[in-house]
């Protein structure tokens, strides 16, 4: 018997929440189970860890995973049949009405991660259909879950009042320490490739390209208020921006001093924290945040906003 990780369209775009998850998994060695819209089936599956996965398939509102098909309910009863206790990540999808079902049904024991769903700067988007679910099946899958696990304290604090009973935790995410001794020649690297002096001031920015993390006002304040030979690197996956629309943005005062580098991760990401001299998010919110836990290991001063609950 063995505990599960629940959750939907368990891919690299996800950020933040897909490397949280594998955090569960490798610290439960818990496996996953996802639940994959139709269209996202192509990602291809996972290589670090466990993946075992469903596909959502059907008309609307099966394809989506808003609700579970009866046949993916029975597919994934199949893969659970060892489990002693479900971890169900994130909100608003079928995926915790069937948790909290099974739960009941093999009485077990069931957690729920909302990874800042709760949020009310979240909340503000898509308002209708979250507050629907939170009426009709999210305060009773919240309130029945063994604990529900936040990852800081502000975070617990802001979802409050969507618990009707004392089952909040905080448990911190991990964050790998990296060996500084080679910070010179990782620093020379990065900068050498994308065209830093090595004597200039570097500012970084990572995270996905999303306007709710604010990379156009990065760089919009960067070119007000940077000095001559500050540079700024801009590093993170398409989101609801693309590269090319940031890119657009920059005003021709620094066209040469601001570097819009796509995504990076492992031991690249690693050589962009190696070679800044601080690290900048202007992110209307950030339920933890990995990007700055990341750039503090790397013992960098940071720039960021109020919405950072860590």
């Amino acid at each position: 018997m063995r505990p599960w990780n629940i959750c939907c369209s368990h891919f690299p775009f996800a950020a933040g929440l897909y490397r949280s998850v594998n955090d569960f998994s490798s610290a439960m060695q818990a496996p996953i189970l996802s639940f994959d819209e139709v269209s996202l089936n192509a990602h291809g599956h996972d290589a670090i860890n466990d993946v075992r996965r469903v596909s959502c398939g059907g008309p609307v509102p099966f394809r989506n995973c808003h609700v579970l098909s009866p046949a993916a309910i029975q597919s994934a009863e199949r893969q659970l049949r060892d489990a002693n206790r479900l971890v169900a990540h994130s909100l608003f999808r079928g995926h915790v009405a069937c948790t909290r079902q099974w739960a009941r049904s093999h009485g077990r024991p069931y957690w729920i991660v909302p990874h800042g769903c709760l949020d009310p700067w979240g909340l503000k988007t898509r308002t209708a259909m979250k507050q629907l679910w939170l009426t009709l099946t999210g305060r009773r899958c919240l309130a029945d879950a063994e604990c529900v696990v936040f990852s800081t304290h502000r975070e617990r604090d802001k979802a409050q009042r969507w618990l009707t009973r004392d089952n909040g935790v905080v448990v911190h995410w991990p964050i790998d320490i990296p060996d500084l001794r080679d910070r010179d020649a990782r620093r020379a690297r990065f900068r050498e490739r994308y065209g830093i002096p090595l004597e200039a001031k570097l500012l970084l920015y990572v995270g996905r390209l999303h306007t709710m993390k604010r990379p156009i006002e990065t760089v919009t304040a960067f070119a007000a208020a940077a000095e001559s030979a500050t540079h700024l690197a801009v590093v993170g996956m398409d989101g609801d921006l693309s590269r090319s629309q940031v890119q657009a943005e920059i005003p021709r005062s620094v066209a040469g001093r601001v570097h819009v580098i796509g995504e990076l991760s492992g031991t690249p990401l690693g050589d962009a924290n190696m070679a800044a001299d601080g690290f900048i998010s202007l992110s209307w919110r950030e339920n933890f945040g990995y990007a700055v836990c990341d750039a503090l290991a790397h013992a960098l001063p940071i720039i960021v906003t109020p919405g950072h609950d860590i």
